[in-house]
Parts: structure tokens; C-alpha cells; sequence
């Protein structure tokens, strides 16, 4: 028996096989009612020019490449088809949790917000013909209001919110939500702007282009725009190394976290790594500093003591506050005794 999903329209009811998992209740698409309170005349056609989601899709829900109860995706998009009508004011895009959504023409970001328990998260972005364009259901936005984006643009990341499968509602309109159309026709036509590979206006692919729009960066001939992402006063490289250390970046520095399977802090591993060891629970591992035939952990325990360590040994200096030696003080400890002036007391 095929899963049951029912969309819930007004008071009408929908019943249709899930495109994924157990029978649910899926509530209405439709926005509140500040999507309504915005119709204005378009100038021109809508500016659209690439698809809502940049990875491999499924357009509209149906039940030959949906009713299994996992949605068919390709790219193009080999099951396209319009699920548009009635109630239902939009196409339904099918992909995978968090799979980007951009921006699919320059213009203008409208909304940003969690209207309404059934739209979810939403982005409503404007181009310059005045049309409107609705992402509905997002997990997250990485845009904010008045904020003005290029085509291809990152702007989100799909999800479920206020609903309980994982799409994206896709609605085109003249700034009035229900003044709208089948967007099925430009989702047809873009549905290859989301496969990649190619180099666009800027000299960068898609993949280069979405990788420095998730850390706030344009895409210029290939890299990340220089200097540093807004928002971090990192640059690019130094966000990606981080983050392979289960760490984030402030200010050029990894602020904690640490790398899976070792148990260290990207610090630690690189201190570690400046004495030829490798870090394990936030320990150097054996190895020795090139020039002076010490580990780290003796050329740690030797700074503590205002000494430097040559051949495993600390050459002199004194502890702030005892004046022992290392020496002095490791004698001390093994005799239970504290030093103090480089005697034991």
C-alpha cells in the first residue's frame, strides 16, 4: 500500500501518495494573508533565468516517479510536470534536505520570515520586470530583506518547515500571491541551469559559486572574492580549513571544535604539527621539534619554567614564583616536597 499524504487547502483536502516515507498530513502551501496586499503591474516578462534549486530535482509531485514513496530526481529533470491548479497556487520541487536554493534572477530579496505555520520559512525575491518569486518550506536563508542578489546567487537551503516532507513551493505572481501562474514552464526551461559544470559571466562554476556563497563571498575567475567573508574576518581558505576541524572562524582563527577522530582543536593539531606529531585528545603524540630534539609536551612543561628544551632537556631558567629549575622542581616533586629557591625544603 502506497503511503498517503494529504494537503489540506482552505478546508479542502487533497489526498495524494507521499513523495517520501511514512502517511502524514501535509498542511497548505498557501501563504498568509501579507503575501496578498502587494499586486502591482509587471513591466515585462518574468526575468528567470535560472532553476530554484541548484542540484538534481523532480518538478511537481506525481505518482509515476513519487509514489514509491522516494521522489526520482535527475538534471535535467527527467519526470518534470506540473502540479499546479486549483488550490495549489505553485509547483512543488522535489530534492534532497538541505539542497541549495538560489536565487533565480537578479533582483531583490522581499521577504524573509516565518509567516505562518503552513508556509514554514519563506524567501520572496523581486526582479526588475516587478514579478515575485515564493520559496516556501526552507530549513534555512542565508539573505536578508532588501538585500539585492544576482542570478544563481545562494539565498537558502530546502527543508520542511511547515510541512512534513522535504520540497520546496515555488510560486510565481505579479507581488499578489494568488495573482499568480503556472510556473511550470520556466521551471521546464531552467531545470538545466542546475546541473553545473559550465563556467558562467564571472569564470566560475556553479559548484565554485555556491561553495563561497555558504561563506558569504562572491565568486570571481574561480576564488572566493578575496580578502575576507563578511561576517567572519576569515577568508575563505581559512573557513574551509576549520572547518575541517569541526570549527568555525573569527577574526583568521579556528574558535574551538575539534577534528573528527583525533579529539583535538585545530590549535592544538597545528602546535602539535610544529613538533612533528600528530594530536589525540588534545595530546602530541610523540615526534620532536626540528632543531631541538624535544617533544612537545617537554618543550611545553620547559616553557612553564622560563626554559627552553634541547635534546629532551630544559637548559636552564627558573619557574615564575619558586626560582627552581625544572630540574630542581621535578626532584623536589618525586621526593613529595615542593621547591622553593631551588631547594628542597
Amino acid at each position: 500500500m502506497k503511503p498517503i499524504t494529504s494537503f489540506l487547502f482552505s478546508g479542502a483536502a487533497l489526498w495524494l501518495a507521499a513523495c517520501g516515507g511514512e502517511a502524514r498530513i501535509v498542511t497548505m502551501d498557501g501563504p498568509p494573508a501579507d503575501e496578498a496586499t502587494v499586486a502591482q503591474k509587471v513591466a515585462c516578462s518574468p526575468q528567470m533565468s535560472r532553476f530554484p534549486v541548484n542540484a538534481p530535482h523532480n518538478i511537481g509531485y506525481d505518482g509515476a516517479s513519487c509514489g514509491s514513496g522516494t521522489c526520482d530526481i535527475s538534471c535535467p529533470d527527467g519526470n518534470a510536470n506540473s502540479d499546479y491548479g486549483g488550490p495549489h497556487h505553485g509547483n512543488d520541487v522535489f530534492a534532497f534536505y538541505r539542497a541549495p536554493i538560489v536565487a533565480v534572477a537578479a533582483g531583490t530579496i522581499t521577504r524573509v520570515g516565518w509567516p505562518s505555520s503552513s508556509s514554514g520559512l519563506r524567501v520572496t525575491l523581486s526582479d526588475g520586470c516587478g514579478w515575485w518569486y515564493y520559496y516556501g518550506h526552507l530549513d534555512e536563508a542565508v539573505v536578508g530583506e532588501g538585500q539585492h542578489v544576482e542570478a544563481g546567487q545562494l539565498i537558502g537551503f530546502m527543508g520542511s518547515s511547515g510541512a512534513p516532507s522535504v520540497h520546496l513551493h515555488f510560486n510565481v505572481s505579479g507581488g499578489d500571491y494568488y495573482n499568480d501562474i503556472d510556473p511550470f514552464g520556466l521551471l521546464e526551461a531552467t531545470s538545466v541551469s542546475a546541473c553545473g559544470g559550465g563556467l558562467g559571466a564571472d569564470g566560475c562554476t556553479d559548484q565554485q559559486r555556491q561553495g563561497c556563497g555558504n561563506y558569504g563571498c562572491g565568486c570571481v575567475d574561480g576564488q572566493c572574492n578575496g580578502g575576507t567573508c563578511p561576517g567572519y574576518g576569515c577568508t575563505f581558505g581559512e573557513v574551509l580549513s576549520c572547518g575541517g576541524y569541526g570549527s568555525n572562524c573569527v577574526d583568521h582563527q579556528c574558535n574551538g571544535g575539534t577534528a573528527p577522530g583525533t579529539g583535538c582543536t585545530w590549535r592544538e593539531t597545528h602546535d602539535c604539527a610544529a613538533y612533528g606529531s600528530n594530536c589525540v585528545d588534545h595530546q602530541c603524540n610523540g615526534g620532536t621539534a626540528p632543531g631541538t630534539g624535544c617533544t612537545w609536551r617537554e618543550t611545553h612543561d620547559c616553557a612553564a619554567y622560563g626554559a627552553l628544551c634541547v635534546d629532551h632537556q630544559c637548559n636552564g631558567g627558573t619557574a615564575p614564583g619558586t626560582g627552581c629549575t625544572w630540574l630542581q622542581t621535578t626532584t623536589c616533586a618525586n621526593q613529595n616536597k615542593t621547591c622553593s629557591g631551588g631547594v628542597c625544603p
